[in-house]
């Protein structure tokens, strides 16, 4: 079990410095991969992962700086959805974001990361997450936002709900193949990666990118859903260590 924690921490890790490059520009991928194998070395990452497991207790990842530019599917025009970006609430046991159109039921057994967790993970102060609207719609130019974060007590399965805006328009079906090019190049970490499909989780219609990655013998599931609103991404990750924890986990989503 401690050997499945660590390397899932691995996994929970990469995936959110993935995600920050996903739309990156084509001037900064070829930088990236050039770093990919000086930075993103499987034993230095488990390391990272153990030090990270030892203070924090639960497991969480490292938000870089997003930069987004992107490439051809701009929208045409200079019409844009005016959206106030919220990062939810959570009331009680229930993870409520109007803005994402997301509730999430934290099922028993979880934990949910709070506001001074999450702000630690995105190496921000905690003043910086507040629901005040120009703040998060230029701290989100910058890198993405946490709306929330949980996770199994016992199986460290987690649910994480992102929130970024790219600095042009992207679809969410490019936005999954630039994530599926960017897992495929990972060499320290051998992930399988599904085509691209589309699926409901709670009441919206996600693009979807299912993925399981290997590291020392252990495979872990990751699954992201990524839909846009207005100018923003929202992509749900979820990360889980066993069979059927992930329609379990799906069913909490209203």
């Amino acid at each position: 079990m401690k050997k499945t924690l660590k390397t899932m921490l691995v996994i929970a890790m990469l995936s959110i410095v993935i995600i920050s490059m996903t739309a990156c520009g084509k001037k900064e991928e070829k930088n990236i991969d050039n770093k990919k194998e000086e930075n993103i070395d499987n034993k230095k990452e488990e390391n990272r992962a153990e030090s990270i497991n030892e203070t924090n207790k639960n497991n969480t990842e490292v938000v870089e700086n997003n930069q987004t530019t992107t490439d051809d599917n701009s929208t045409t025009g200079n019409e844009t959805k005016t959206t106030d970006i919220s990062r939810g609430e959570w009331i009680g046991n229930q993870y409520v974001n109007e803005f994402a159109n997301i509730k999430f039921n934290l099922p028993s057994g979880w934990s949910k990361y709070s506001d001074e967790q999450i702000a630690q993970v995105m190496n921000v102060g905690v003043e910086l997450l507040n629901d005040d609207q120009k703040k998060l719609a230029e701290l989100a130019q910058s890198m993405v936002i946490y709306g929330m974060v949980a996770n199994d007590d016992t199986t460290k399965a987690n649910v994480s709900v992102i929130l970024e805006k790219p600095a042009m328009k992207i679809t969410p079906e490019s936005y999954a193949t630039n994530l599926k090019g960017q897992l495929e190049a990972v060499s320290s970490i051998q992930y399988k990666v599904n085509e691209t499909a589309t699926a409901k989780v709670g009441s919206e219609e996600y693009t979807s990118l299912t993925s399981t990655a290997s590291v020392s013998g252990v495979e872990i599931g990751q699954s992201y859903y990524i839909r846009a609103e207005g100018d923003y991404i929202i992509t749900i990750i979820v990360t889980t260590t066993g069979e059927g924890q992930l329609d379990t986990i799906l069913k909490c989503f209203e």
